[in-house]
């Protein structure tokens, strides 16, 4: 089990952009080429997930099934991002197309969260970047909808950066090479609210 540092920097289009030239002058290099990304969020009918995310609750858990929609073949993964006492970290796997058509039809059962349905879609324009000994991805056009309401899309304002490192990196490391304002920034979180006016009550 491998946790990690995560830290998030919600930005404007222009600031990103500024953001990401200054970090190339410090040897900020691409690392894979950008791709869009969809993930189909899952919670109770509680929207206990949710609501463990705003209250900072630990342990939490995040589950999704993400795919990435230009790639051929299209390729499935249901994938469990935990928040604990120790840090993050997230496991995964493949689906089968018949397995993933079943999850988003039926719903799964988790051992924390008992019965989740799919309640949320977010999608996005991911681009990967290398500095130094940690990772940075910029998520851009981030967009939310329900699973059902493909057509009713909610757009998120802010584009955000993400650095991710070793979990013994200091954040006050990160800090000094990335000192931009850190923030709070929930994609799951924010399209329940958007998509889910009230989501303990839907």
């Amino acid at each position: 089990m491998s946790f990690r540092v995560e830290e998030k920097v919600p930005v404007t289009a222009a600031q990103l952009d500024a953001l990401i030239g200054e970090l190339q002058t410090m040897g900020l290099t691409q690392s894979f080429p950008p791709r869009r990304v969809r993930s189909v969020y899952f919670d109770n009918l509680r929207a206990q997930a949710f609501h463990d995310s705003e209250e900072g609750v630990v342990p939490r858990r995040k589950i999704r099934i993400r795919c990435y929609p230009d790639q051929e073949p299209l390729e499935y993964q249901l994938e469990t991002k935990i928040s604990a006492v120790e840090g993050r970290f997230k496991y995964g796997r493949v689906l089968p197309a018949p397995e993933c058509e079943d999850l988003l039809a039926r719903g799964l059962i988790d051992p924390q969260y008992g019965v989740m349905m799919p309640r949320v879609v977010v999608e996005y324009e991911r681009a990967y970047w290398k500095l130094r000994d940690f990772r940075i991805t910029t998520d851009r056009h981030i967009h939310y909808h329900h699973p059902e309401q493909p057509g009713e899309v909610h757009p998120e304002p802010f584009h955000v950066l993400e650095i991710k490192a070793d979990s013994g990196t200091s954040t006050d490391y990160l800090r000094g090479i990335i000192p931009t304002g850190r923030a709070r920034f929930s994609k799951f979180s924010n399209a329940m609210r958007s998509v889910l006016a009230e989501p303990d009550r839907v």
